[in-house]
């Protein structure tokens, strides 16, 4: 599972080459969009976390088992 929240991250996964460089260019062109419709002027580095952030699931990742995410199904997240 990959995080998110900030465009370090993006650019940390650009580096160590985990993802397919074009999905990883959908992911940047949404992480933008958002950072268009969310940020704040008086912020200096834009961060998702306040406001949830990208999610990005691997193969040996538990969808069953989300909580990291937010997504626990104690909390009404995925049953």
């Amino acid at each position: 599972m990959r995080i998110i929240e900030t465009k370090n991250d993006i650019v940390n996964l650009r580096r160590a080459e985990v993802l397919p460089s074009a999905f990883l260019i959908h992911v940047e062109d949404y992480f933008n969009q958002l950072r268009t419709e969310l940020e704040d002027e008086a912020e200096h580095q834009f961060n998702l976390g306040e406001n949830g952030f990208i999610v990005l699931l691997e193969m040996d990742d538990n969808v069953r088992d989300l909580r990291s995410t937010g997504l626990a199904a104690e909390s009404g997240g995925l049953a």
